[in-house]
Formats: structure tokens, sequence, C-alpha cells
């Protein structure tokens, strides 16, 4: 639109129309599109936000690579999560939405994919030449994945039986009282979790009169379909070469390296450094009979670079950005990738194979063209192991380079477009549009990876956490950031916030207790904690905590958790706290709210119903963003918002402050400001 661009709102990020996930530092690893077998369509789900209704409007969408022209072929509401996983073998959700990518028949006539209702999710199929779909199932379980039969007349269903019959299994063991054991997760509820391996079914499903293709499949006669986890590691080029990702050696944190298929169908390594680092992705170039493969490079991997490589000479760069690449997939003449950058949200973009050209072919966002947001600047440093930090500074729009601004960090991945941090709770472009300074954080590899010994994962985890090793890290690679923004004059020191989910709230944690740096924090996970751990996480997340050197619950040992734990250092939080925690977890935060409200620290905690560790509801996330932001804008501004519904809010924050200011003043702290 003409004319001066519009502030963003909560709302315009809530609303982003999505491909793939929203979490740009997974969404290297997506599968969410899927290339025709003629390699001239490309098939999507895009999908969006509808706090109103609270659920999500989602689109099938086909895009003619030729003409450029889109066909949405089909509509409908509904959340699809990504299928309940593993944690410590107990079955639990992670509120991630599923990648749903569609599968083309062989014949390329027809698409199945899964559509979640009435609380089941099923395989639909549409005919590409009349745009009708149909339900193609009706199972009793959910459909997990689909794909077609090599003749094109069935689809190949997987699910998980056992995860509709869970209530059922467990109604007479409920009629007599669960026995506690490590079936158990307390802050997930009052049943025992179902326990991995769980029984994968595959079933095969006629989907009526749909016509033989013969040999129309895309694999080579007698290959075997590539599995999601497969599809970006292994490519099968147009004359049945095959070329994959392995690791170098058999070490934890071992590089990756390309190889392929000689002409003579023996294994042929590239020993060019080109191809060895963090190889994500590759295919075949139909044209070019050369292998396509993209690899993460520079400062803590920061930069993307696509390599095209003949299998003879050294691989050439095609094409290099500091946005974040995903699902890329050869066409006839060119590779086609989503692209994230900081400040542009993702685009279907086409890279040329000869001149490295790249253009958009799709913009799921358009509107964002007409909205200002923030100027961001990419900032690199060490922390204080030697291990290698960026992070993006935000600024407002029309920042005048004079105001002393405060300043919110955001954890724990800084990729792609500058959205929300990990788990996407923490608007960034909002706080900067509302005159806050913002650091996102891209935190640096585990500190486990430059110390000797490390031969697999439960070492790491055990060095990481003695002496809260990994904690310090991490925290040095806060502070060490935030100090080089202040050097450079834009930043208020006393007026610095801190976010974090997940692993970053569990830093946040270790923040307030160790550093005096930030003025508010604001977290959606918490806590490690005595109890919390060894309690109320149940006994396997006990048990592990206990192989890692955690003391046991009877041990009270306070000199390992006097640098972790918020329950014991209450007293000390001088930094005002806001909790907004998913139903499935707030019991872990339980033990650190109750102490830090005893002890008179400004601390307020929110529970979002029917919650997972990632919030999933259009109407919490909006939520989420708004209170985030009246809570950094009131303590590290000293403003507040008129709106009448936010009086009840503002009064209890108020009387927070006040019941600082006395604990304060009574152990002769300056007061709070502003």
């Amino acid at each position: 639109m003409a004319g001066p661009k519009r502030n963003l709102t909560a709302l315009d990020l809530v609303q982003l129309r999505d491909i793939g996930s929203p979490e740009s530092s997974l969404f290297r690893y997506d599968h969410p599109m899927a290339i025709s077998p003629d390699r001239n369509r490309l098939a999507f789900v895009v999908r969006r936000a509808d706090p109103a209704s609270n659920t999500y409007c989602n689109g099938l969408v086909i895009l003619d690579l030729a003409d450029k022209g889109l066909h949405l072929m089909d509509v409908w509401r509904g959340f699809l999560a990504e299928p309940p996983l593993a944690i410590r073998q107990l079955v639990v959700s992670s509120g991630m939405p599923a990648q749903n990518r569609p599968v083309w028949r062989p014949d390329g006539r027809a698409l199945a994919w899964l559509k979640r209702s009435d609380r089941r999710t099923e395989a639909w199929i549409v005919d590409i030449a009349t745009g009708e779909s149909h339900l193609a199932t009706g199972l009793a379980s959910d459909v997990e994945s689909v794909a077609w039969s090599a003749d094109g007349r069935s689809l190949v269903l997987k699910t998980r039986p056992e995860l509709a019959q869970r209530d059922t299994r467990s109604a007479d063991e409920a009629r007599r009282g669960f026995h506690y054991d490590d079936r158990f997760m307390p802050n997930q509820g009052d049943r025992p979790l179902l326990m991995e391996p769980l029984r994968t079914v595959t079933e095969t499903v006629a989907v009526g009169n749909a016509p033989s293709i013969g040999n129309l499949a895309t694999r080579p006669q007698g290959q075997a379909a590539l599995s999601s986890s497969e599809e970006n590691s292994v490519a099968i080029g147009p004359n049945g070469r095959w070329a994959w990702i392995a690791k170098l050696d058999d070490t934890l944190f071992s590089e990756s390296v390309v190889w392929s298929t000689a002409p003579n169908g023996k294994p042929l390594r590239c020993e060019y450094e080109e191809c060895s680092g963090d190889v994500f992705a590759l295919d075949w170039s139909d044209s070019r009979k050369s292998l396509v493969f993209l690899v993460r490079r520079g400062w803590k991997n920061e930069e993307t670079i696509v390599y095209l490589w003949n299998g003879v000479d050294a691989p050439k760069t095609l094409y290099a950005t500091l946005d974040t690449l995903a699902d890329c997939k050869v066409s006839s003449s060119a590779l086609l990738c989503l692209k994230d950058g900081a400040t542009a949200p993702r685009r279907l973009v086409s890279i040329d194979l000869q001149s490295g050209k790249g253009i958009v072919l799709f913009d799921p966002n358009p509107e964002f063209e007409s909205i200002a947001l923030g100027s961001v600047q990419r900032l690199r440093w060490k922390n204080a192991n030697g291990l290698e930090v960026w992070g993006d500074l935000v600024l407002p729009p029309g920042y005048d380079g004079e105001s002393k601004l405060p300043l919110v960090v955001v954890q724990y991945h800084s990729d792609g477009f500058l959205r929300g941090g990990t788990g996407d709770e923490y608007p960034i472009q909002l706080f900067a549009t509302a005159g806050f300074a913002v650091l996102s954080l891209e935190q640096p590899n585990f500190i486990a990876r430059i110390l000797p010994n490390i031969r697999n994962w439960d070492d790491a985890n055990r060095e990481d956490e003695t002496a809260w090793r990994e904690r310090r890290s991490l925290l040095s690679s806060l502070e060490i950031g935030v100090a080089k923004v202040i050097d450079m004059g834009v930043v208020d020191p006393a007026r610095i916030g801190l976010t974090g989910l997940s692993d970053g709230a569990t830093t946040a944690q270790f923040a307030l207790i160790n550093s005096r740096t930030f003025a508010a924090v604001s977290v959606s996970s918490c806590c490690i904690d005595p109890n919390t751990v060894m309690i109320y996480g149940g006994e396997r997340w006990a048990r592990v905590n206990r192989s890692r050197g955690f003391p046991r619950t009877v041990d009270r040992d306070e000199a390992f958790w006097r640098p972790m734990s918020l329950a014991l250092n209450a007293s000390r939080v001088k930094a005002p706290v806001l909790m907004q925690l998913p139903s499935d977890e707030y019991l872990l935060g339980l033990e650190s709210f109750n102490a830090l409200r005893e002890s008179g620290s400004p601390v307020e905690l929110y529970v979002f119903p029917d919650e997972r560790h990632v919030k999933w509801q259009p109407a919490h996330r909006l939520a989420v963003y708004e209170r985030s932001l009246d809570w950094f804008n009131y303590w590290l501004r000293g403003q507040e918002d008129n709106a009448d519904a936010k009086r009840e809010q503002y009064d209890r924050w108020s009387r927070l402050r006040a019941i600082k200011q006395r604990c304060l003043s009574l152990s002769g702290h300056a007061p709070l400001s502003p």
C-alpha cells in the first residue's frame, strides 16, 4: 500500500501466515513443502492463527512454477499438533504444530494430506483437476503420517492405536487407584503416562477408482521411499545415483560430510573443505547433473551457504546469506527454498542454479511491506569460555540515535525473522515499536564441546551441570553481550529486562541469583529447585538428575543448590518476576513462586489451561505478548496502559511495588526505579 508505514501491533505478529514451523531455529529441519513428480508444482499448507476464535485457519496451496499461479485447494479450521513424543520414555505433547506436508500421488494428479477435526486426525485427498476433496480414512486412532502406494491406488498410513486407547486401558486401574511409580510426571496430571516404545501400526487404505500408474513413480524401480527424517539428508538423483550426509567420525559433536555414489556405483566422499561442517540439506540438480547442498558456516554458524558440486571439481558457491533457508528443493532450473530474514517474515524464493540470483515466488504476508519495523544490527562476541556468540540488536523505528533506551534481552536463538524468540512468546519487533531496544541472543555451543572425554550425551549433560558450568557459560554470554550494547551508548544500564522459555528460562533463573544486570524478568517456564526436580517432575526425571550428580531430596544439600535455586535465594532476588506458565508445567514453578512471594519479591504467576511446553492457542499467545509488554513498560519505564480491562492488573503491580519498597527500605537498599 502507498503512503507512510504504520506501526506494528501484537495482532500482526500473532496472525502471521506460516508455512512450516513458526520457530526459525527449528525451521531449517522442516519439510513442509512437496514438489510434484514433474518438478513443476509445489504444494504446502499455509496456517494462520485467529485469536478471536482461538483456532487456526489452514489452506492447502499449490504453486505453479511456470506461471507462479496460486491455487487454494482446500480451507479448514483446526490445529494439528506434532504427534506426542517421548521424554524420558514417557509420551507427552510438546504443543508444536505439525509440518503436515502434502504428498503427491506418483502421477501428480492428486494430493493427500492430514486434517484434524472432531478430535481426530484423518487423511484427506484432493483431485488436482476438479479441486474436489474428500475424507479418505475413518480410523479409530489419529493418522500420524500418510504416503501413497507405488501404484497410486492406496494410501499407506501410520498410527499408534495405544494413544487412542489410553483412557480405556487405564480405567480398570483407576477404579483401584493408580500405583504411583515412574510412569507419573506430576506436572502433567494425576494419571500415569504411556511409555515408549508404543506400537506403530501401518495400514493400507484403498482410495477408490484411482487408475494404476505403473512405472511413473518418481523413484527408480525397486528403491524405497524416504522417510521425512531422511528427506534432507539423503537424495536420489535422476540417474539413480545416491547422495547422503554422514558424520565425519563417531564423536558426539562430529561435523558432517557429503558423500555420493560415483557413476560406477561406488561410494565417493567429497574431500573438499566446502563439503564438511554443519551440512544439513542436499538434493540433485536435474539439468546440471550436480549435487546441491547447504552448509552453515561462519561465526557460530550464522551464515548459510548453498554449494553446487559436479562430483569432480571443488564445489562452487551458488548463494550465501545470513537469513535462514529451509526445505530447499530442486526444480528444473532453480533451487526453491523457504527463507526467513531478520526483518522479513517467511517467503518462498527461487535461486537460479546458474547465476545464483534469488527472487521471491510467494510472500504469504505481503502486508508487512506496509508495517514499520525496527532496524537490526548483528553483533558478535565471545563469552568467558571463548565460545562464539552472536546477537541481533533491534532499535525502534525512527530511533534518534541519542536517547538511552530500556533494553529487553530475548533468548535463546536468533535465526530468521525476529518474531518472538524461542517459543515465540516475547514479541521482539513489538518491544521495539514500543520504544525498547532488544537484544535477540543466539547462544553459544554447549560448553561440553570444548571439554575432554565427552563420549555421549550423558557425559555432556553431567559435565554441563557440574558446578553449573553450562549456566555460567550462558550467563557470561548474556552479560558480555549486554555490556557490548551499553558501550554503544544506546541503552540505560539501570533498565534492562530478561526473558526466557525452556533453557532460556533456566538461564534467566540463574541470572536472577548470580547477576545484578537485570531489573525485570519474564519467563514462560520455571524452575530448577530441590523439590521441583526431585518430586514434582516425577521419578524418571529425579533418576536422571541423580545420575548427573544432583543430591537426593533427603540430603538437603544447600551448597549444591545455592547457585541455582530461586527458592533458596528468594530473599536476594531484587528484580520483579513474571511467570506465564502452561498448565502442563506450572506445578514446576510453585516452589520458586511461593518463596519469592513470601520474601516480598514482586512476582506474578499466570496459568494457561490446556497448554504444553510451547503454547499453541492463539488467544493465549496474544495475551502473553501483551502482558510481557505491559510488564516491562511498568517496571522499566514506569508506564501503564490506561485500558479499563487492565486496571486490576496495575493495582496488583502497584501493591507489589509497595511491598518491595518496604522490604528494600528495611534492608537499607535504595528504592526501586523508575
